[in-house]
Parts: C-alpha cells; sequence; structure tokens
C-alpha cells in the first residue's frame, strides 16, 4: 500500500517529496487498513489518527516527542485490541553505521538539515523553530 505523508507544513511535505514521498496536507483515515502503523510527528491528533487506522489487535510505534496534551480513542483501541508503544528511538547502535553511510557519498544528509547552529548558541536558537537543525561544537 502506498505510504502518504501528512503534514500540514508545506516545508515539510517539499522535503519528503524531494526524497520521492507522496505527501498530503491532511488525510482521512482508512478504518482499520493497516496492521502496523508509526508516528512520529508529535502530534496527538496523529496519533490517534494512526491508531484508528489500524485493523483489530494492530500494532502502533510512537516515536514523536509529544509535548502537547491530546486525547486517544481509547475505547476504539480497547474495542479493536490495539498495542501501542510510546518511546523515544534507540539508535546509539546505528551511530557509527549512519556516520560512515553519511561519510561514504552515497547519501546526502545535509538535504534535510535546514540549519548549522554552533553548540555555543544552543541556549538562544533552540526556542526558534528550525525544520531540522544540527548543532556542532568544536572538537578541540
Amino acid at each position: 500500500m502506498l505510504h502518504v505523508d501528512p503534514d500540514p507544513d508545506r516545508e515539510h511535505r517539499a522535503l519528503a517529496e524531494a526524497f520521492g514521498a507522496a505527501t498530503a496536507e491532511a488525510l482521512t483515515p482508512t478504518p482499520q487498513g493497516f496492521d502496523i502503523a508509526v508516528e512520529a510527528t508529535g502530534r496527538v491528533d496523529q496519533l490517534a489518527l494512526a491508531v484508528k487506522c489500524l485493523t483489530p489487535e494492530g500494532i502502533c510505534e510512537s516515536a514523536g516527542n509529544h509535548f502537547r496534551p491530546g486525547e486517544l480513542p481509547l475505547l476504539d483501541m480497547y474495542l479493536t485490541g490495539v498495542t501501542l508503544r510510546i518511546a523515544r528511538d534507540t539508535v546509539r547502535a546505528h551511530i557509527p553505521d549512519a556516520l560512515e553511510l553519511a561519510a561514504s557519498g552515497r547519501v546526502t544528509p545535509e538535504r534535510v538539515v535546514s540549519h548549522v547552529i554552533d553548540w555555543e548558541d544552543l541556549p538562544t536558537a533552540l526556542p526558534h523553530k528550525h525544520l531540522k537543525p544540527v548543532f556542532v561544537r568544536d572538537g578541540t
């Protein structure tokens, strides 16, 4: 089944489209259409949408940073037997391979980096909205 990335932010959709993804500003749920759903938006409304799209006994993995309150369709989740896991991605073991891949030239990670910001400027830069900032510090 074709994956369509819903995001109300045009800049986000343009970036996803540049990598070949089909995008939309919003999606209508496909009730009980997927065995597995992954939500990484950090938006509770999108997490609710993901769990509504699961087949009975479906699994939803949420790696979004949920800092705002919201509501989930708990009765629907109960009736369909949804398994929901909300956690940070565990990526540490993959960092050496990712750095090697980035250094190889086979991928271009700079395509997803919106701003390169000095580590010392982190306290003043972090509160501002950046699509995908990377903070760097002098290794000396």
